[in-house]
């Protein structure tokens, strides 16, 4: 097994991925994005296509899920980790139900964090929420991602050209090839909003508001001023995907007039145990099964490091069951630990 740096063969995987749905995919297969492309023998019929920190295991063939499932795990642990690096930040999306079942078997041992994504998309079709149809609090402004906004000074400039290059090379290849908008107040970036895996289908969006300026409404003011760019440039389909955890963006795109568009789990092998036991508790209570979300949340309050959410979601579940004393004693070490200097 080796990385596959032949471009007709990259492109000829993400056609064949079986996402569907990712834009990112199309993207590659039309040369407008790149992607890695790993590859087993055609016996063991399995790929594996990196996205930065993002894999997306598929099958090739007609190999039983189990197996496709062991293969990835040695392409990701022989080929992808660099010289025995953690793997905490690394999302992994299975093909199918069946091989994200086996994926989640064979990394058990980790208590691997399962997270739900969803997908919300936009079409042209659609009225589109227009920039000037959001109020924004006084002195800021949408402007276009152009030359002369990077020519100035601005505080946040570097961070936000660093998005740019998140998938392209570099800054003067995503002007060339992609486009955004950014909300600007006392000559400061406050956020972006940018095309990602750009194709004939349309665009994926990627959107950032720096946390000072966050619940101010510039989020939606970006989109709105974003999906009226995308229409002029004939973008006809936009999608959106988050955490399902993430109600900050999913709340945004409903505002803005996406429409939720599928949900599927994702495997990350997050190395903080409390942050990895209360994602798993997340997760849980979303598929609705509370027993098994109280259990991770008790886990994660145990390490002595949960996080504040873990907390009021278990102390929820306690009051809920009528459990208020517990409940109490669980938002009583929140308090305790926000009075630690």
């Amino acid at each position: 097994m080796s990385e596959i740096l032949d471009p007709d063969r990259i492109r000829m995987a993400t056609l064949e991925a079986g996402f569907a749905g990712f834009m990112r995919f199309t993207a590659v297969s039309e040369g407008n994005s790149t992607c890695r492309l790993f590859e087993s023998p055609r016996n063991e019929g399995t790929r594996v296509l990196g996205f930065g920190r993002k894999l997306f295991v598929c099958r090739y063939g007609a190999k039983e899920s189990s197996a496709v499932a062991r293969v990835a795990m040695r392409i990701i642990e022989e080929e992808i980790r660099p010289d025995g690096q953690d793997l905490s930040d690394v999302v992994i999306f299975t093909c199918d139900a069946a091989t994200f079942r086996s994926f989640k078997g064979l990394y058990s041992d980790r208590s691997p964090a399962v997270e739900w994504r969803e997908r919300y998309v936009s079409q042209a079709s659609e009225e589109y929420v227009g920039a000037s149809d959001c109020a924004l609090p006084p002195g800021y402004e949408i402007v276009q991602v152009d030359k002369s906004l990077l020519a100035s000074k601005m505080d946040n400039l570097g961070e936000m050209m660093e998005e740019m290059c998140s998938e392209r090379p570099s800054v003067d290849d995503f002007l060339e090839k992609s486009f955004g908008v950014a909300a600007v107040e006392s000559g400061e970036i406050a956020g972006w909003c940018f095309s990602e895996y750009n194709c004939s289908q349309g665009c994926e969006v990627g959107i950032e508001v720096v946390e000072k300026h966050r619940r101010k409404g510039i989020a939606k003011a970006m989109v709105g001023r974003f999906l009226e760019l995308a229409s002029e440039k004939g973008h006809r389909r936009i999608g959106w995907d988050c955490y399902r955890s993430n109600s900050p963006s999913w709340k945004t795109a409903l505002a803005a007039g996406f429409r939720i568009d599928s949900v599927y789990p994702t495997l990350s092998l997050i190395d903080d145990e409390a942050l990895r036991y209360g994602v798993n508790g997340f997760s849980a209570a979303y598929e609705g099964d509370i027993e098994a979300a109280e259990s991770w949340y008790v886990k994660s309050a145990s390490t002595g490091n949960a996080p504040d959410w873990v907390k009021s979601r278990l102390a929820a579940i306690l009051a809920g069951k009528g459990r208020l004393k517990e409940a109490s004693l669980v938002l009583r070490t929140k308090e305790d630990d926000a009075k630690r200097p």
